[in-house]
């Protein structure tokens, strides 16, 4: 275990007040899925636009691909919310608390 050192004492610090101990940050946790499909959107010409496969998307949910479908609603008017039933004994029930993302 560390030992504690004083604030405002002399001695035992290792660095001078106002001095970071991290000066260069927190080291990034790397890209996300959609920071790497952003990024090779926007690569090179022959590389299909998001507007491209947007327009792929529709053309398919147009022709019944119900996968497109789904993926067309669900980016415009989002997923639809689940619900849940259960039906207990009366001396024994469940009870499921279900927590949706924040404010919401």
């Amino acid at each position: 275990m560390a030992k504690s050192v004083k604030q405002g004492g002399t001695g035992g610090s290792r660095w001078k007040p106002g001095q970071s101990g991290n000066p260069d940050g927190r080291p990034p946790k790397g890209f996300s899925m959609a920071e790497v499909l952003r990024e090779l959107l926007e690569q090179g010409e022959n590389k299909p636009s998001a507007r491209q496969i947007a327009e792929k998307a529709i053309a398919a949910a147009k022709s019944g691909d119900m996968r497109a479908i789904e993926f067309i609603f669900d980016r415009i008017d989002g997923k639809p919310k689940q619900s849940l039933r259960h039906e207990g004994d009366e001396e024994n029930p469940v009870w499921v608390t279900v927590k949706g993302p924040p404010g919401e």
